[in-house]
C-alpha cells in the first residue's frame, strides 16, 4: 500500500476538521440564533480552542456565509438533478412542466434537508440575502419568466409570480419541519396538490 505523504493527511485532517466545525456551527446557529452565537461558544463544542476555530474562519459572518452557500449548493444540485430527470428532451418540454418539477425539488430538498433548511430560511438572522441565495431565486424567476413569455401563463409580472410559488411552497415545507406531529394526510398527495393549485392560478386559458 503506497504511504500517504504528511502533507496529504494534514490536508485531509483540516477538511474533516472544518465539516465538524460547520456542522457543530449550523446546529448553533439554530439553537441560539445570529446574534447570540459565538466563536467562544463553538469552540467549547467541538473541542477545539478558539483560536483554532480562526485558523479556519476569520469570524463568524465569514462561517455563517460558508454555510450559507454549502446549503443553498445542495439546494442547487437537487434542482439541476430534477431537471436532468427530464432527459435531453429538456427543453423542448412544456415549461410550465419544468417549474412544476423544479418546485417539487425544492420541496423535497427543505424535507430531506431540515437542518440546511432551518438554518438558511427559518432562522432569524440580520443578514442580508446572499448572493447564492439571489442566484437560486433568480432561477425561480427565469422559469417562471419562460413560462409567460410562451404564453403558458397569464402576463403577470414575473417577480410577483415567482415570489408567491416560493412563498407557497415555503410555506409548506416549514409546516411540515416545524408541526411534524400533525395529522397531515400522505405528503406527496399534499404536496402535489398544492403545487397544483399555486400554478393553476397563473396557467393561461386554453384558446
Amino acid at each position: 500500500m503506497m504511504a500517504t505523504s504528511p502533507s496529504f493527511r494534514r490536508a485531509r485532517y483540516r477538511g474533516e476538521l472544518r465539516a465538524v466545525i460547520l456542522d457543530a456551527a449550523r446546529k448553533l446557529f439554530i439553537a441560539d440564533g445570529f446574534e447570540a452565537f459565538s466563536m467562544r461558544k463553538l469552540a467549547q463544542q467541538v473541542g477545539y480552542s478558539p483560536a483554532s476555530l480562526y485558523q479556519h474562519f476569520s469570524s463568524k459572518d465569514e462561517l455563517f456565509q460558508c454555510l450559507v452557500q454549502e446549503s443553498f449548493g445542495k439546494l442547487a444540485e437537487t434542482i439541476r438533478s430534477a431537471a436532468e430527470a427530464q432527459g435531453k428532451d429538456a427543453q423542448k418540454a412544456d415549461p410550465v412542466e419544468l417549474l412544476r418539477s423544479g418546485l417539487r425539488a425544492y420541496i423535497r430538498f427543505g424535507l430531506e434537508h431540515p437542518h440546511e433548511y432551518r438554518f438558511v430560511f427559518l432562522m432569524p438572522a440580520s443578514q442580508k440575502p446572499s448572493e447564492t441565495g439571489l442566484a437560486a431565486f433568480r432561477s425561480l424567476r427565469h422559469k417562471v419568466e419562460t413560462c409567460i413569455l410562451t404564453g403558458r401563463f397569464r402576463p403577470v409580472d414575473p417577480d410577483m409570480a415567482a415570489q408567491v410559488l416560493w412563498a407557497t411552497v415555503h410555506g409548506l415545507i416549514s409546516l411540515l419541519i416545524t408541526r411534524p406531529s400533525f395529522p397531515w394526510v400522505e405528503k406527496d398527495m399534499l404536496i402535489g396538490q398544492l403545487v397544483d393549485n399555486a400554478l393553476r392560478g397563473m396557467v393561461a386559458p386554453e384558446a
